[in-house]
């Protein structure tokens, strides 16, 4: 969401004097140590009729450059930080102008307040000379959010605020995309749900929003945004089943869902590598386990009338297609290994799980779904 930070901006700058949004003036007889921080983070990729934001930021940059006296040093920092990484010192400006052209998006939360420490480093290691830190950005107030206190500023020298945005910013953007069920099988079809987001002045007609599965689209959607709505959930169903996993193991498979694009378009498409399993291992633990349960004897597990609900076999055929993956064991039998690739663990029968209460704890916190009966006895 584009948001700007106005609000934030006044305060800190009633706070403290040194905080400017307006272009100040270079003694072009005096260098200077110059900082610059160049808003990176996605919202700067929007595109108008003078190239992205980023694109705009870097020029204001290059031009605020080449004013500096020559014997001026300058420290690039990208607000998000940068995939090949940068450099805090102080550089000569053709240096610095080539640090700057290599500034690229970044998927990568945008925080102020980092940017800033890293600024005031910056400065401690630089030469002594008169300094200024200058801000490029398109003044997102999600990235001013963790300066709250004037304090925070103390140490630094003058900060000057450059904004870059675009006066009619609207953006429709792909929250989140996720599995329903968090892994999918070749038996059943898989649902995908898709949060889109929207941010805008008036309604966004005839969306498309489409399912590729291995780079191809498989189903599409179109929908209409309005303004103010919050998130929107869109949801499709797909079957895997001209994919053949291995018994017991998972296979990874690229699905994307993607937006008609628009100004931004980096955020208009996520994907995911889906595990797609023949079928689902269940751990079921009860007295007996696989081994010692032996139906002439009657002696029956307490998950016996489950398993056989969950993963009915008519036949030795059938049984190599069941959906459900049973794994019969006994308490002791439960290992971390043993619940790694589990969908579902069934207890019934144990009065007690003794030292298996914290694996099975890590279990369910880490998103396993555990059933527990009490059992007959």
């Amino acid at each position: 969401a584009l948001r700007h930070a106005v609000v934030v901006l006044f305060g800190l700058a009633m706070a403290r004097p040194y905080l400017s949004t307006t272009a100040k003036a270079v003694d072009a007889d005096q260098p200077v140590h110059a900082v610059l921080v160049v808003d990176n983070s996605l919202s700067m990729g929007f595109e108008s009729l003078e190239g992205t934001l980023l694109d705009q930021a870097k020029e204001r940059a290059r031009g605020f450059v080449d004013q500096l006296p020559g014997d001026s040093r300058v420290t690039i920092i990208p607000l998000c930080g940068s995939r090949s990484g940068y450099s805090p010192d102080a550089a000569t400006k053709d240096s610095a102008l080539q640090s700057l052209a290599k500034i690229e998006l970044v998927d990568r939360s945008a925080s102020v307040l980092r940017a800033m420490n890293e600024a005031k480093r910056a400065c401690e290691l630089g030469p002594t000379l008169g300094q200024r830190i200058v801000v490029f950005s398109d003044q997102q107030i999600s990235n001013w959010r963790d300066l709250t206190r004037p304090d925070q500023f103390e140490g630094l020298p003058p900060i000057q605020v450059v904004d870059v945005s675009s006066v009619d910013q609207q953006n429709t953007w792909l929250s989140a995309f996720r599995v329903q069920d968090g892994v999918a099988d070749v038996e059943t079809p898989t649902t995908f749900l898709a949060e889109i987001r929207y941010d805008g002045p008036a309604p966004r007609q005839d969306v498309e929003v489409a399912l590729s599965v291995d780079d191809q689209e498989v189903a599409s959607k179109t929908v209409t945004l309005e303004p103010g709505q919050g998130a929107r959930e869109v949801s499709f169903q797909y079957q895997f089943n001209a994919y053949q996993p291995e018994p017991g193991k998972s296979l990874s498979v690229p699905v994307k869902v993607s937006l008609t694009p628009d100004n931004l378009p980096a955020d208009d498409e996520r994907s995911l590598a889906v595990p797609v399993v023949a079928a689902l291992p269940v751990v079921f633990v009860d007295q007996f386990g696989a081994d010692d349960e032996d139906p002439t004897k009657n002696r029956l597990g307490e998950t016996r009338l489950l398993r056989k609900l969950l993963a009915p076999v008519a036949s030795r055929a059938e049984s190599s297609r069941q959906l459900v993956r049973v794994r019969h064991v006994k308490l002791d039998q439960v290992t971390q290994e043993l619940l790694e690739d589990a969908r579902l663990v069934v207890i019934a029968g144990i009065a007690d799980p003794a030292d298996k209460t914290a694996l099975l704890r890590d279990y369910v916190e880490q998103g396993g779904q555990l059933f527990i009966a009490a059992g007959g006895a």
